[in-house]
């Protein structure tokens, strides 16, 4: 019978737990541990003596996980959520504003005019597309 590692590491969260472990209990990858440690946001880590071994504490996973709440609930974070939510709103000004942008691009089969060459409107102002040309037995119809 087999378990998964999240479900044996439920089972014994009075334990510690190496990099790997922690990073399956909290669903995340070892590098997004490894990039939240760099900006001083990981767990307290402790090493085996004599041994290469991480280990991290049942009492130092607690203490991160109230350093997270408290994190998400500062001040701060809440200026950075709103910072970056503004952000993307620039930018998807700044692309829709774009003469690349997907709404400004002609359908396929749609006449576009050279900058040379006005484009061809009908009565009503607007631009005339071309027929479409559909092969029945070998010969072209319009």
């Amino acid at each position: 019978m087999s378990t998964s590692k999240t479900d044996e590491f439920a089972a014994g969260e009075d334990r510690s737990m190496t990099i790997a472990a922690f990073c399956a209990a909290e669903a995340f990858s070892k590098a997004q541990y490894f990039k939240l440690k760099r900006l001083g946001l990981g767990p307290a880590e402790f090493r085996i003596p004599g041994t290469a071994l991480i280990r991290i504490s049942p009492q130092a996973r607690a203490d991160w996980h109230a350093r997270m709440a408290d994190l998400q609930n500062s001040r701060q974070a809440k200026l950075e959520a709103e910072r970056r939510r503004q952000q993307s709103r620039d930018a998807a000004r700044c692309s829709a504003a774009s003469p690349n942008h997907v709404s400004k691009r002609g359908k396929p089969g749609s006449v576009r005019p050279t900058p040379n060459e006005p484009a061809s409107l009908d009565r009503d102002g607007r631009r005339r597309r071309r027929p479409r040309v559909v092969d029945v037995g070998g010969g072209v119809q319009r």
